[in-house]
């Protein structure tokens, strides 16, 4: 996972509107215990955000999708032989490259 991935699990788990909401101190327990043994953290470099910069830039794209950019970095990086997400076809714009490792999880 990116590592903007583990401030987004963070985030969402903190924000999400359950009763009762999830404590800060029981997120990260969620996440030391559920996701971190499961998998690495994959982080980018200054040159890597340029690189992202330059091509949102370069495409004309805007706004939010450059999260969805530096998470395909990442899996670029690592060489992610898939990459899981809900939104499928947005992923596949930003690196029609890696468009045949991107895919839905299952089972949801």
């Amino acid at each position: 996972m990116s590592q903007h991935s583990l401030a987004e699990t963070y985030a969402i788990l903190t924000s999400a509107p359950l009763t009762p909401r999830i404590q800060p101190a029981e997120a990260l327990l969620i996440i030391e215990r559920n996701i971190l043994p499961i998998v690495g953290i994959a982080e980018l470099n200054a040159e890597d955000y340029q690189d992202v910069v330059r091509r949102m830039a370069a495409n004309g794209w805007r706004s939010g999708r450059i999260y969805d950019a530096l998470h395909l970095q990442c899996a670029e990086n690592i060489g992610a032989e898939r990459i899981h997400t809900f939104n499928v076809k947005e992923f596949q714009q930003l690196a029609p490259h890696l468009a045949d490792r991107i895919c839905a999880p299952t089972g949801y």
